[in-house]
């Protein structure tokens, strides 16, 4: 996380990796190692508390895996429109993060100028994730990270911030959204 953050706090500061790529994936690099190190502290307490009671390990021997592949979102018909005209000049980066307890995996992140990544009024992540040696009662979680980059017309960058759905306006995006768990 310390890395990350000094690589994004590098890139903010030198004026020629505004609006890069660099500047991009320090920003995905930092929210997924943020990510992973609050499920790393949550998983301690889990573990401690669970210590703490008396507990030891699950009820069954029983593990199990769970793979996602083919992930794809559907994207409300106006916004496809509103890409394929060009739009207002932002460009609107996404990640998926699945989690299982200390474990955060994230997708590549697509965007909406990936050639290939909206199609058919969705938004497709290529990967194929793993989660092996699954408790029998496993959870997982999956959350829709993005970045929308808005630029002024001379090129100038105008903001950037990454976001959950819980913080901005999905509904010019996405039809629908949720979560996964079993």
């Amino acid at each position: 996380m310390e890395q990350a953050s000094k690589a994004l706090n590098y890139c903010v500061s030198q004026g020629e990796f505004e609006g890069s790529t660099e500047r991009v994936e320090g920003e995905r690099l930092l929210l997924e190692s943020t990510h992973k190190y609050s499920a790393a502290v949550s998983e301690i307490k889990r573990l401690s508390t669970e210590g703490a009671l008396g507990k030891s390990g699950g009820a069954s021997t029983s593990r199990g895996s769970i793979s996602f592949s083919g992930l794809a979102l559907p994207l409300k018909k106006d916004f496809v429109k509103f890409l394929k005209e060009g739009g207002d000049g932002s460009v609107h980066y996404f990640v998926v993060l699945i989690k299982y307890r200390s474990r955060v995996v994230a997708t590549q992140m697509v965007s909406t100028i990936d050639s290939g990544c909206v199609r058919k009024e969705k938004l497709c992540f290529p990967n194929l994730i793993n989660l092996r040696d699954l408790d029998y009662d496993f959870q997982v979680n999956s959350e829709l990270e993005f970045l929308i980059r808005i630029w002024f017309s001379n090129e100038k960058f105008l903001s950037d911030q990454f976001g959950g759905l819980r913080i901005a306006n999905p509904k010019r995006m996405f039809a629908s959204r949720g979560q996964i768990s079993h």
